[in-house]
């Protein structure tokens, strides 16, 4: 079952819009499904709300459990951000938040595709034109023949698949390092280093992190168990390792700020020494909100600033290539005319 990012901002919106009117979940499932002969509604939606009705009603289960048995794709991220806003009384919260969420990303990927479609014409009619070229410009060269121009054409035919492959195997690469990423420190710190990508990764994850901290917070959870819930959530394996490290000497009676400031290469200095102070005056909750206000404007810049240089990038890069190939034709071209150029008496 299908479930785009346009679609899941589109239900959880409407599901902040309920829970935020003073309506319970059970009562905002039913209002949905109330629109269930209308064939536009989607089926992904109707499958949210049914399950939840289900393991709410029937099983006595969470929210975030009775998404376990939804046939739609429900991530382990929006799991734990409703999680975190049911066990706080903060619902509207969660879904504001992941309305707000998929919403960007949704919007930054239908520009980056968009963006996408002129380079990738491009390069398919350079690349024909450049094999094309190269086998036609052979038969007139004075030791070409037929068999010498398909030889050039299969030959350019292989490289074109070659590039093929090495495009997707990157596909993979990237979206395996991501996947591993939410769980993997180390996979972490790699995807932060690449350029565009990295930085809107590190912004998306903060951002999680200092909003379910701070509806654990408001809702009086132990400090211990908001730093594992948050760190869950953000979906990042350097705030998860650092959450596995930090939680049992918050347990111990550390302070947040201390237990914070040894994760430098997790947490910016800003954001530690904000805390810190914070803490002492007692307006954690306050801070966690500010600054989950704060990462989520700068990862909207972040997704911003990759929606416009990735295709850009991959513009450049299609160009280089296609200027090559039609250099390459060139000088085909070039010595063939001296070739006969040579044979002239």
């Amino acid at each position: 079952m299908k479930f785009p990012l346009a679609s899941r901002a589109q239900l959880y919106r409407e599901l902040a819009n309920y829970t935020r009117s003073a309506f319970g979940i059970e009562k905002a499932c039913e209002s949905i499904l109330d629109r269930s002969n209308n064939r536009r509604l989607p089926a992904a939606h109707r499958a949210f709300c049914e399950s939840i009705l289900d393991g709410v009603r029937n099983g006595n289960r969470s929210i975030a459990a009775s998404l376990d048995s939804c046939p739609a794709p429900i991530s382990d991220l929006e799991k734990s951000i409703i999680d975190a806003g049911e066990r706080g009384g903060l619902l509207e919260r969660s879904f504001a938040h992941l309305a707000e969420h998929f919403d960007r990303v949704a919007e930054a990927r239908g520009r980056i595709v968009k963006s996408l479609i002129y380079p990738v014409i491009l390069f398919h009619v350079g690349a024909l034109f450049a094999i094309a070229g190269s086998a036609v410009v052979s038969t007139f060269h004075p030791d070409g023949n037929a068999e010498g121009a398909w030889a050039i054409a299969r030959r350019g035919l292989l490289w074109f698949g070659a590039s093929y492959v090495l495009l997707i195997a990157l596909g993979f690469g990237l979206v395996s390092l991501y996947r591993n990423a939410r769980h993997s420190a180390f996979a972490d710190a790699v995807l932060q280093r690449i350029p565009l990508l990295g930085s809107t990764h590190r912004y998306l994850a903060l951002g999680r992190f200092c909003e379910v901290f701070s509806i654990h917070l408001s809702a009086g959870t132990k400090m211990d168990n908001s730093y594992l819930a948050s760190g869950k959530a953000a979906h990042a394996g350097l705030i998860l390792s650092a959450s596995q490290r930090g939680a049992p000497r918050l347990a111990a009676g550390e302070s947040l700020a201390a237990t914070l400031s040894e994760e430098r290469r997790t947490f910016p200095d800003p954001f530690v020494h904000g805390l810190a102070s914070a803490e002492e005056s007692g307006r954690l909750d306050e801070e966690f909100a500010h600054w989950a206000k704060a990462y989520s404007g700068k990862s909207a810049q972040a997704l911003e600033t990759l929606s416009k240089w990735a295709p850009k990038v991959f513009y450049g890069l299609v160009l280089i290539t296609v200027a090559l190939l039609i250099l390459k034709v060139g000088f085909g071209y070039i010595g063939a005319l001296k070739g006969w150029m040579d044979q002239m008496p």
